[in-house]
Formats: C-alpha cells, sequence, structure tokens
C-alpha cells in the first residue's frame, strides 16, 4: 500500500519491504492482516455466494433461449450486482486496514481493535465507515466483473478451440488445468483494469488528504504544468546563478495550450511578449531583439517550489540568438499580464 501513496520513497518491491523492515521491524509487512483477512472473508462469501444467485435470477428473467444469446451480458450483470453488496462489508475493514498502511510510524494504532475504536472515534475525520465505498466501487465492481465474465469466457474458449471434445471426456487433471490457465488470464486482465482505482483507495487514506473530498484528492495528486521565465540581468547567463519567475496562471495556461498544439508554429501571444516555444524564448512585442529563455516545470498541485530553486527542466533552452539579445534592467522587466 506505500507503493501507492509514497512511490519516491518506497522504489520496486524488494527495495520497499528493507526499507520498511530497517524502519519499522520485520513485524511491520503484516500490519493490517487482520481487517484483510475478516474484510476478504466476508467480501469472498458475498461475492460468489450472491453470484450465483444472481446469475440463476437474471437467467430465469430472460429465458432459456435469451440466456444462449447473451450468457456474456448475464454474467457481467451478475457478477456486478453481487459486488455492489460484497463491497459494503468490505469497506470499513479495507479503511481500517489503508488506514493502518498508510500511517507513519507510531502516529495510528496497528491492533485491530483499537484501529477499529481509533476509526470510529474520529468518523468526522476519517470518514468512517464508508467514506471509500465509491471508490471502493470504482475499483472492485469492474474488477469482478473482468475476472467473472474472462474466465467464463477463456474457459469457453479452451474446450471450443483447443479441448474440443465434450469436457466430461477429459481427466480431472485437464480439466482442473483448463480452470488455473483460465482463472490466470482473467486475474491478469482485471488487475489492470482495477489498478487506478485501487490507487484512489490509497490516496484517501493518505494523512495528508484528510479531510479532503475525493475530487480533490485526484485533482491534487495530477500533475499541472508551470512555465518561468528567467529574470536575470543577463538572461543568456550560464554562471549557475539563474533566478526564475513564475509566469501568471492565466499566463502559463495560454502558454500551455500552445505547448499541446500539434501545429509546428508553436507560438503563445500575452499582452505584451510572443512565447516561441520551439526556441524556449520570450520575445518583446516592442523590441523583438529582448529576449528572454523560459522553462516548463510538472509539479504536484500539493507542492510548492521557490523559482529560484533547482527545477526539473522539461523544455529546452535556447543558446543564445543570432541577433544579440538586450539584457533587461529594472525598467524594461518583463510586465506581467492581469
Amino acid at each position: 500500500m506505500g507503493f501507492s501513496v509514497n512511490p519516491d520513497k518506497y522504489k520496486g518491491l524488494v527495495k520497499g519491504l528493507k526499507t520498511i523492515v530497517a524502519e519499522e521491524g520485520s513485524r511491520a509487512v503484516w500490519k493490517g492482516w487482520l481487517p484483510t483477512f475478516f474484510g476478504y472473508s466476508a467480501q469472498g462469501a458475498f461475492k460468489y455466494g450472491l453470484y450465483e444467485i444472481f446469475k440463476d435470477q437474471y437467467a430465469n428473467m430472460v429465458g432459456k433461449d435469451n440466456y444462449d444469446k447473451y450468457k456474456g451480458l448475464i454474467w457481467c450483470a451478475a457478477s456486478a450486482s453481487a459486488e455492489f453488496f460484497a463491497d459494503i462489508a468490505l469497506c470499513p475493514l479495507e479503511m481500517v486496514k489503508v488506514k493502518v498502511q498508510t500511517s507513519p510510524h507510531g502516529t495510528f494504532p496497528v491492533a485491530f481493535g483499537p484501529a477499529w475504536s481509533e476509526m470510529n472515534a474520529k468518523r468526522v475525520d476519517t470518514g468512517f465507515p464508508y467514506r471509500s465505498l465509491v471508490p471502493l466501487w470504482s475499483r472492485q465492481i469492474p474488477y469482478t466483473v473482468a475476472k467473472f465474465y474472462f474466465f467464463e469466457k477463456v474457459v469457453q474458449l479452451f474446450y471450443t478451440y483447443v479441448f474440443t471434445q465434450p469436457k466430461d471426456t477429459y481427466s480431472k487433471t485437464t480439466q482442473l488445468g483448463v480452470t488455473f490457465a483460465s482463472g490466470y488470464s482473467a486475474g491478469v486482465i482485471c488487475a489492470i483494469v482495477s489498478h487506478p482505482a485501487d490507487s484512489v483507495v490509497s490516496l484517501l487514506g493518505k494523512p495528508a488528504n484528510k479531510g479532503k473530498s475525493l475530487g480533490q484528492i485526484i485533482r491534487a495528486d495530477q500533475p499541472r504544468a508551470q512555465w518561468y521565465w528567467k529574470s536575470d540581468s543577463d538572461p543568456w547567463s550560464t554562471n549557475g546563478n539563474e533566478e526564475w519567475i513564475k509566469y501568471s496562471d492565466i499566463e502559463s495556461a495560454i502558454i500551455e495550450e500552445a505547448f499541446n498544439q500539434k501545429n509546428k508554429t508553436k507560438l503563445a501571444e500575452l499582452d505584451n511578449y510572443l512565447i516561441n516555444l520551439n526556441d524556449s524564448v520570450q520575445i518583446s512585442k516592442s523590441d523583438p531583439n529582448k529576449q528572454r529563455q523560459i522553462k516548463r516545470v510538472l509539479t504536484s498541485t500539493n507542492e510548492s517550489q521557490d523559482a529560484g530553486a533547482a527545477l526539473p527542466q522539461l523544455a529546452k533552452i535556447s543558446k543564445k540568438p543570432k541577433t544579440s539579445a538586450i539584457p533587461y534592467s529594472s525598467s524594461t522587466r518583463p510586465k506581467m499580464a492581469a
């Protein structure tokens, strides 16, 4: 779970496990196992039990002829219906598990009973027990639909194109092999389908997201582009002490829109300047010789960075143009648009 909420710290499975053990001891890898056990036991009972019930109900509703024609849709509807109720049973326990696993060491109880009590006592902040239900549905319903549909479909394909004799004529070992292969194939597909929503569930348990809505968390986790102009007195100096100033949000959005366009011109127009994105320069409208370097930085909206800090540079910085660029004085410093 830590890999989803802190990817910079936990880089890879092996390194991540070593980090956890080094910081919290070997028992830390078992954090949250009890709510996981109870939660997924309850979920599994509802999911597999209700799937068979819903499948029979929907098959009876459409009739035998229509069932043979639309069995794929019936598998999907039955599995989605079953997972809807299964996640209601899972959600409180999943929230406890995520909170235990994502909280910094020593800031939240690890034992199941105290963790449950803490979540319940602070339900205004944690949203316990059903704040994570919608993202859980978003993760688990597509996962379950893909799992049941592709499992049934792959089994069907095996007995249609590979083992073409009646199923009963094959040994139990062969039938078991088909079941395992079908389950493995379905598992790979449904893991891909459910991963984005799984990351959202993890982010909901992150301490930094306390009190935030789901929409705020998703937006905050998306990187955004910020554009900068070089404010040194000599904009072409390479002495290493570079100073950069942000464009306003409106100006940055205008430049970013031009940056993302597919045409070759890559030119943005501000109130007093033209932005040549091919050469990464800002050009004064009043004097084309007055040019400054610009750069593009991707940051999370949760982060704030000083323009003078060492920032990752994603747009190339051009060399000094052939026409000599006149350094700006303080009186000719670029004027930002309102």
